[in-house]
């Protein structure tokens, strides 16, 4: 989907995330690594000191898998973390993947267990780093234009015609790094959501050996700013700024209808005037 310029049309700015932007997703794949580095240098001290523990001496059974299984833990434990977090059990899976890769590498082929984890890591930035550059924002004198080409590819348009409002996002490192999310709201409703907070209460009683019960339940919503990534322009440097720009590219998509309309006023005036001036000179004339 290459990007059509209209008639007159043409790009004033573009923007790609800025890497702060993912220090989520950076942050998760370095700790795999880091962790892994670690675990392979130090791997015969943890080892010594674990094997000091007098509950180790209780269960002997778990001695020669006793690096492996905190190893193993360090692992899923923070991704379980992650998951409840971000309600994504994707990252639990994936650490859970990791284990029963490592657990295999060391068991069958005697190879450290970390490796298989760091090569996840490392991939695993990669891909984050490719999903990041697969977005592009277009700001042109008519519209917005937001695009990610990342295994499959979206486009949406924003024109300044529809769009009512512009919301700027920014968290506690964007503020430092003056990095943020523009969040294009359209009378549509386009990058707004909903957050919902419910509560309930119920019973339940017996009446002639048949249990029955009831509850009630009661909540509220709360309107938001919200969008994906490849539907706002998700952590832009100087966010302010590019809404400015924004702003004064709309505002002149509104003021062109007024001044076009003013000057076709002008123009029928002039004519009706040129019109009344030749027929006078023409009476004269007669």
């Amino acid at each position: 989907m290459p990007i059509e310029l209209r008639r007159d049309e043409k790009i004033v700015k573009q923007l790609k995330p800025h890497p702060i932007a993912f220090t989520d997703l950076y942050s998760i794949f370095l700790y795999l690594i880091i962790i892994n580095i670690l675990f392979y240098i130090y791997y015969q001290d943890i080892t010594n000191w674990l094997l000091k523990l007098p509950i180790i001496g209780w269960i002997p059974q778990i001695k020669d898998y006793l690096t492996l299984t905190i190893w193993g833990l360090s692992i899923i434990l923070p991704f379980l973390v992650i998951a409840l977090i971000k309600a994504v059990w994707k990252w639990f899976i994936l650490s859970l993947i990791t284990v029963i890769l490592g657990a295999i590498f060391k068991i069958k082929l005697q190879i450290p267990e970390q490796a298989p984890a760091i090569i996840i890591g490392l991939i695993g930035l990669s891909l984050v780093e490719m999903y990041r550059k697969g977005h592009t924002y277009y700001i042109t004198n008519q519209r917005i234009i937001t695009e990610l080409k990342f295994i499959t590819q979206k486009q949406r348009e924003f024109s300044y015609s529809k769009l009512n409002e512009l919301i700027v996002s920014k968290g506690i490192i964007g503020r430092i790094f003056n990095v943020g999310t523009i969040i294009p709201i359209t009378a549509t409703g386009m990058g707004l959501g909903e957050d919902i907070a419910a509560a309930g209460i119920g019973t339940t009683t017996k009446i002639k050996g048949v249990e029955i019960g009831g509850g009630v339940i009661g909540g509220k919503t709360v309107v938001v700013p919200r969008g994906r990534s490849a539907y706002t322009l998700f952590g832009v440097k100087n966010p302010v700024k590019i809404k400015e720009l924004i702003s004064q590219y709309a505002w002149q998509q509104e003021e062109t209808p007024i001044l076009r309309k003013i000057a076709e006023d002008i123009e029928k005036l002039v004519y009706k005037e040129e019109e009344e001036t030749q027929e006078s000179e023409s009476e004269e004339l007669s």
